[in-house]
């Protein structure tokens, strides 16, 4: 079997999506089928743009196209070349199945003649967009976000009605697609939660090992906090809880993004720079994972949330803003283990250090938590169950 998987981005970059893309290739390359990635050669800013093509195995190639024109960035380009690489493709491989993670690239893959196209939803675009208050933000900025909103809602549905199956990976995410675009959409949207990969994933006890192998001080308790530098990953929160939290604790934020100059000037201004530490994005996050206390989650919008998969798999308690706080859309009650997960009632950065404080701790007087959490995830949660609702209609 031949296996196209697409979306607009993946690595050099990091992110969920990223990360999805890498682990469904690798389940459908150990099940015998020969995969195709295809995404942008789009980057953040300071890294070196990757090769159009790249040879990975006998199994699995890289395409990519070029985002960019004349040097800058470019989405109409960007566009044409998708669809031009597209039409080389399905010109020269005939492929039983696609796997598409954005709603752009579901529309250019029809325009270009594919078929049996599956759409794994990422989010609802309509509620990840974030539109700031008038108050909070200039009018250029606002305008930007109301229109980018909009336009990416219609894409969105769009793409749900062309694609032949569409499969979200929580009831969380299921709930919004039908509130955002109706029940005749939904109904033919399938939800089968994501995987993770035990033999990069597990609980390991030595701590001290992997704080040491990251330049971490082994005598500090380490918060991690992990993903995309995004409104939506509330790490503003996380930044100011560590103003409340005991002097033996570091927080230690792994990722890039377009807020990452705002979290560097937020640190220096309040005074937090050995307390809270940036590190760059790396393709094995489970070494961060290992060398943690605990593990927070901060998202405000999250409609699966992978990190919360890894670190559970690696054994960390996790300590999460409940969904019961109004303005909060994540799927953590979905996903979280009873016994692994610390819930905190408000945005109050102190009451989140405290609750930090209280899974470190417990983590530490109960170390079979962690062995536990571990195993009941990698029993619940595989990648091959989402390959197979991927092309199984």
């Amino acid at each position: 079997m031949r296996v196209l998987i697409t979306s607009t981005r993946y690595y050099p970059n990091f992110g969920g999506v990223e990360n999805s893309i890498n682990y469904l290739a690798k389940e459908c390359v150990k099940r015998g089928y020969s995969v195709d990635i295809v995404s942008s050669n789009i980057v953040e800013q300071g890294y070196e743009k990757p090769k159009l093509i790249e040879n990975i195995s006998s199994r699995l190639n890289i395409f990519r196209y070029s985002y960019y024109f004349f040097g800058s960035q470019n989405v109409l380009a960007s566009y044409f070349n998708c669809w031009k690489l597209y039409k080389e493709l399905i010109s020269k491989k005939n492929y039983d199945i696609v796997i598409a993670r954005n709603h752009v690239s579901v529309i250019i893959l029809k325009l270009s003649g594919f078929k049996n196209v599956s759409y794994i939803l990422p989010g609802v675009m309509f509620y990840q967009i974030e539109i700031p208050n008038t108050d909070s933000c200039n009018r250029l900025i606002f305008i930007r976000r109301f229109i980018g909103r909009h336009y990416h809602n219609i894409i969105q549905k769009w793409a749900l009605k062309l694609t032949d199956r569409s499969v979200v990976f929580s009831n969380n995410m299921y709930n919004q697609v039908k509130s955002n675009f109706g029940f005749e959409i939904s109904d033919n949207v399938k939800i089968s939660k994501p995987g993770i990969d035990p033999n990069i994933f597990f609980y390991d006890p030595n701590i001290c090992f992997f704080k040491e192998n990251l330049d971490l001080p082994k005598d500090k308790k380490v918060v991690l906090g992990l993903g995309r530098f995004v409104e939506a990953k509330g790490f503003d929160i996380l930044i100011e809880a560590a103003c409340y939290l005991p002097e033996d604790y570091i927080v230690v934020l792994v990722g890039d993004g377009p807020l990452i100059e705002n979290y560097r000037n937020k640190i220096n201004k309040i005074g937090l720079g050995r307390k809270v530490i940036l590190k760059s994005p790396v393709r094995d996050t489970s070494v961060y994972y290992k060398a943690a206390d605990c593990f927070a989650m901060t998202s405000v919008y999250e409609p699966f949330g992978q990190t919360i998969l890894e670190a559970q798999a690696s054994g960390k308690i996790v300590v999460a803003l409940s969904s019961k706080i109004h303005y909060i859309k994540t799927a953590t009650e979905e996903f979280a283990i009873e016994q692994g997960v610390v819930y905190v009632q408000s945005v109050d950065p102190i009451e989140f250090s405290k609750s930090l404080v209280v899974a470190v701790n417990e983590s530490r007087n109960n170390p079979n938590i962690g062995l536990e959490v571990s195993r009941i995830t990698h029993e619940r949660f595989t990648w091959s169950k989402t390959v197979d609702s991927a092309i199984i209609k």
